[in-house]
This record gives structure tokens, sequence and C-alpha cells, in this order.
């Protein structure tokens, strides 16, 4: 039977939106797995991160070297909401002595009290988002802080890498511009810490194409996307720090392709998320979408999981950011007043997994009725893969 969220329900997933320091609501599948571990280990503390939802508690191992104290310092963390979008229990690490942890064997294990400690069931919420990831904006609202010195892709040269990583997958700037307002990170800031990865890249917007997450006139994050392209059998990279193509990967006949020496675990995030971004909280492409009803007439929108899926197909479409789809982003299509709603599944595990979830959400505000879910075209594993925005929208159009 789907959950049904009551009237108050709705009002404070509505209040999330107003700023970064709201409460957290949980999805209730989520709030339920707080709840059982909390039963097994004691207080679960819960906090707002920039990869997500995430659970801490007391590490099972640190219990029986450190004793007591771990009730209280609690290293444990668990990635829910990676675990529930990817259905793999293997997302908790000690912070301390770095042991990974099941969520599947954490259930299985025996209540504290049955161990010897003191146990005192608790779901902790940690409702603010650490301060030193957030700036103000010209209006006063405690945002996220932007990626560092940028420039409008638009005004680049035609020359310049941004403009060839698009163009070479046949995006049209001007309208990525219109709704995203995409920008190139010439600089980082030096006021944040970015990681480490193989041959001196990192993790950072500085070398990459900004899509920033406009909400009721409010920047509300950004996503930064990694720049790649295939030439002569490899696979190059921008590099953020030597600002030339550097190639990674050899193309292979047949199968993924192979890492070139020194980047054995090359894994690089395609899009790095603004810290402090509430990003289940948001819908990118959101203001471009109501602002296409308002000029059209057209009472429609689509959501589909990355930036470049939802600038392939142009506004209404809007980035769900990630397979999950939450009752926060389902509220803001609610309150957009959005009569139709197509959802776009990528052609993997993930997406089928993802259709459970906005099937979940629209039904929980009884609007299961306005949603038609479909896969991409056979030959395609997302909608981004189409060779331009004219097929791309007249395939959504043919089955909405």
């Amino acid at each position: 039977m789907p959950h049904h969220y009551s009237e108050e329900e709705k009002q404070a997933l509505e209040d999330i939106q107003l700023g970064s320091s709201a409460p957290i609501i949980l999805d209730p599948e989520i709030e339920r797995l707080a709840k059982d571990l909390s039963n097994i280990h004691g207080t679960v503390r819960i906090t707002k991160e920039s990869s997500g939802i995430h659970f801490y508690l007391a590490c099972p191992t640190c219990l029986e070297t450190y004793g007591s104290d771990e009730l209280f310092k609690m290293h444990l963390a668990l990635n829910v909401e990676k675990y529930v979008a990817s259905g793999n229990p293997f997302v908790g690490m000690c912070m301390k002595e770095s042991d990974k942890f099941s969520i599947l064997d954490l259930l299985a294990m025996p209540r504290l009290d049955e161990r010897g400690y003191e146990h005192k069931p608790a779901v902790v919420h940690k409702k603010e988002v650490d301060e030193k990831y957030l700036e103000p904006d010209a209006r006063g609202n405690m945002v996220p802080k932007s990626p560092g010195t940028v420039v409008p892709v638009y005004s680049l040269p035609p020359e310049h890498q941004a403009r060839q990583y698009l163009e070479s997958r046949r995006f049209d700037v001007e309208s990525l511009t219109e709704q995203f307002g995409i920008t190139y990170c010439e600089q980082e800031r030096d006021d944040m810490f970015y990681r480490k990865l193989s041959k001196g890249f990192r993790a950072t917007p500085q070398g990459r194409i900004v899509f920033y997450i406009i909400q009721d006139g409010v920047v509300r994050g950004w996503q930064a996307r990694i720049l790649e392209m295939e030439r002569d059998g490899y696979i190059w990279y921008w590099h953020p720090y030597k600002k030339q193509w550097t190639a990674v990967l050899q193309v292979m006949p047949e199968g993924k392709p192979k890492p070139l020496a020194g980047y054995e675990d090359w894994d690089p995030a395609k899009y790095v998320l603004a810290h402090g971004c509430a990003r289940n909280e948001c819908l990118m492409g959101y203001d471009a979408a109501v602002e296409y009803r308002k000029h059209t007439g057209e009472n429609w929108c689509g959501l589909v999981e990355g930036p470049l899926d939802a600038g392939r197909c142009g506004a209404p479409v809007m980035s769900t950011m990630g397979k999950f789809f939450s009752a926060t982003q389902a509220l803001l299509v609610q309150k957009a007043g959005f009569s139709r709603v197509v959802y776009i599944a990528d052609a993997d595990a993930a997406g089928e997994q993802g259709k459970k979830y906005i099937h979940k959400q629209f039904s929980a505000l009884q609007m299961e009725d306005r949603l038609t879910i479909i896969n991409p075209p056979p030959e395609h594993k997302d909608i981004g893969e189409m060779q331009d925005r004219k097929t791309a929208r007249e395939y959504i159009m043919t089955n909405l």
C-alpha cells in the first residue's frame, strides 16, 4: 500500500525548500532503516552531505576495541542514499579503523544490551549544513559557495576545450545557457578541499563546465562536468592544472577501456557537486521549465537523471541529478502545477530502480495519473546519447 502524505507532511516538505538549515525530511524507506538500525545499535545521527543522506552510529569494531566511548563518538558512516539508489549494501565504513560494513550485516547483529552496553535507541537529525560551505547571495540567502572564478561558456572562443567538448557532442551552447546558465571554471577556490586523483588530477570544478541549480530565482548549488574526448584510440581528459588534454585510457576493440600506466585506479566523478548542496531537494532546470510553461502554454515537464540528458532535450525537461528521486522533488513538480510528467529512465539496472522511486513518490502525492515512464530508444543507454535536441524532443512527444 503506497504511503500518502498528509497535509502536515506536505507542508513540512515545502518548508525544506526555504533554506539549507531546515529539518531533514526523510523518504519513508530511509526513515524505517534509521529506526531499525537504532533499535540494534543505539543512537543514529542523520546528516545531509554533498553525496546525500548519511547515517552515523557506533562502530561494532571500535566498541570492542575502545569500549563504550564509541557510543558517543560514532565512527561508522553509512552512505544511505547510495544504498537506497543502488541496492548495494556495502556502503558502511569506519572513519577510525577503515573497516567496511554491510547494512545487511548491521541489521543482523545483536542489540547493544545483548553485547553488554547500555542501549538507548534514538534517531537524531543534524539540521544544519556546515556554514563553511555556504555564503550569502545578493539577496541574503545562504547558498553553497561558488565554484571559483568562472566565465560564461558562450563568451569562450570556438577552439576552447569547453566549447570543443559540447560541440563534439552536438550540444547548443546558447540553449544550455538559457536552461542552466552554464559557465567554465577557470580557477578553483582556495578555501575548499578537492579530493586527489591520479597523476595530479583532483575532484575540482576547475577545468570543468558548471551547471547551475536555479530554483525560484535562487542558485541552490551547481554541478561541474569533467571534459573528456575519444581520439586516436585513446580517451583523453582535460587536466585542470596542466591545462592540456591528457590520455588516460586506451580504447580496446572489445570490453572496457584499459587504464594507462599510473591510472589503474582511475575513477573520477563525471560531476562534482557543490559542497552544502541539498541535491535531493532540488531539480536542475526547474526555473527554465516553469518559464517554458508560461511562455508556451504547454503544461508538461520531463525528468531525467543527468544535466546533459536534460540539456539534450531542453526545457521543460529537468535533471534529478541521480537515480534517487525524493519526496521533496515530487512536491516541486506538484507545486509548479505540471499536469503531465514524463520520466525517461536510463537503460540499466539503476534506471529500473529509479522507475520504482519516482512511481512511489508520485503515488504518495496521489499524482500517479500524471506520470508516464518511458525508456530511451533501444540503441541508446540514455536520452543524452541521442544525436540532437530535435530527435530527442520528438521521441518524448511521441511517448508523452
